[in-house]
């Protein structure tokens, strides 16, 4: 959940927003807290002025009584109108937050990535790095409204109508608070399956978009080796794996469904029974206690049933905001030294290669580069020829900072380039893509 409180701390600039939409959704809870009382009155309103056992030995005049509803109605057309304007705050401030969080955070995380070593990107397809970006923050933004909104509401709902049951009856009252345990204990249960099956599914989407990505990128390769109908079989693979986590999901979050409705039943049933055991045994308990206290019951346990249909996705968005911190925590390994200074050149520099050696950190223990000497005065032409593998990429990569070199120094200008910050070293360097050559089909770089 660190990771969570993380993600909902890029709301704080929408704090009035947030602010607002929270007030908008108290303000709902006064149709929930009036509705009972309001219904369960009127009854006993209609039982005292035409009679009948079980409500009581009062008697009401019909003006009286139709006085006091329409006095009543009032009230609750008044919240009605109220829940209706709230009601629209309630949906769409918290999405105009949610949607400038996901706005910021992805403009961040892609400018963290980008600051990235090359290691970083070439360790992974550019596509699972594009789901990160997309799809998991997609759904972290459910930690917002579901965190902030929903979750907030739903206790203070279940909190406040559980003070009015006490206020009303303490012991009818303790009598439906008992179901509630079961709700807990199997939301416990399920937490963690759940969360490991919003995991999974994440991480089959991330692997399906960058298989998907790699090969649309590679598609004259594919189609000239006529590898088409073994793409589609690894490509079936991956959606047949997502498949699999997705249903998983699905199961367990319907099994968190049914508790929460099984517990919403078996509490009213409970309370159904034991409200007409006491109006059958006591004679101050009205039918119309019966009907307040059956809805009070009602509305408390409907936020049980809105966190366990919310508590899936909040599953899923507890997954994303690991998947997406995961990212921010990785750190370059390519950094200004302490005491770096900016590169400044005097035209063109002399670049040299003094007893380079270099490994990827992928392939420690395989040399591509060892004592590799050699030095081009300013101003020259150098071609760098030789067998695919001999390490002429490697050797390209190296003069920008992509990697830093196991051994020995490059030196531009004199200086070392691992003396200079990067920014300014990369600045002095420029890079022709591939695409963009002529005929030679080969990069250039060049100062």
């Amino acid at each position: 959940m660190r990771n969570v409180w993380r993600f909902l701390a890029y709301s704080k600039p929408y704090g009035k927003l947030m602010s607002v939409a929270l007030a908008a959704s108290l303000l709902r809870m006064a149709m929930s807290t009036y509705m009972p009382y309001y219904v369960g009155t009127v009854v006993d309103y209609v039982g005292a002025t035409f009679g009948g056992e079980g409500f009581g030995d009062t008697t009401m005049a019909p003006t009286e009584m139709w006085h006091h509803v329409w006095v009543l109605t009032a009230i609750f057309a008044a919240c009605l109108v109220m829940h209706v304007i709230v009601t629209v705050g309630r949906v769409h401030l918290p999405q105009r937050a949610s949607a400038a969080v996901v706005r910021d955070i992805r403009f961040n995380l892609f400018a963290h990535i980008q600051r990235l070593s090359l290691g970083f990107h070439t360790s992974r397809p550019s596509g699972a790095i594009a789901s990160r970006v997309i799809t998991d923050v997609q759904s972290a933004q459910q930690a917002i409204e579901l965190g902030l909104i929903v979750t907030l509401q739903a206790a203070l709902q279940i909190g406040v109508i559980g003070i009015i049951l006490l206020c009303i009856n303490w012991q009818w009252a303790l009598v439906c608070f008992s179901v509630i345990p079961l709700f807990l204990i199997s939301t416990h249960l399920l937490s963690r399956p759940l969360r490991n099956a919003s995991r999974r599914m994440l991480e089959s989407t991330e692997e399906m978009s960058g298989h998907v990505h790699e090969r649309f990128g590679m598609i004259r390769e594919v189609q000239s080796f006529g590898a088409e109908q073994k793409e589609q079989e690894r490509v079936w693979e991956h959606t047949e794996e997502l498949r699999t986590h997705s249903v998983r999901h699905s199961l367990f979050n319907g099994m968190l469904v049914a508790a929460g409705e099984g517990t919403t039943f078996l509490g009213l049933a409970v309370v159904l029974i034991f409200g007409v055991y006491s109006i059958a045994t006591n004679d101050n308990v009205t039918v119309g206690m019966l009907t307040t206290f059956f809805l009070y019951t009602q509305r408390m346990l409907i936020p049980v049933q809105w966190l366990t249909g919310s508590y899936g996705q909040v599953q899923t968005a507890v997954s994303a905001t690991g998947r997406i911190f995961e990212f921010f925590d990785t750190e370059p390994n390519i950094q200004d030294a302490p005491r770096a200074e900016d590169l400044a050149l005097q035209g063109a520099p002399m670049v040299k290669f003094a007893d380079v050696r270099f490994s990827y950190p992928s392939e420690t223990s395989q040399i591509v580069l060892d004592g590799m000497t050699f030095e081009i005065p300013g101003g020259s032409r150098v071609v760098l020829v030789g067998p695919s593998g001999g390490g002429k990429s490697t050797t390209l990569s190296l003069l920008p900072r992509f990697y830093d070199v196991q051994g020995g120094h490059i030196l531009v200008g004199g200086r070392d380039v691992r003396e200079v910050t990067v920014a300014s070293l990369r600045k002095m360097i420029g890079i022709v893509p591939r695409s963009r050559c002529c005929s030679a089909g080969r990069s250039a770089r060049t100062f």
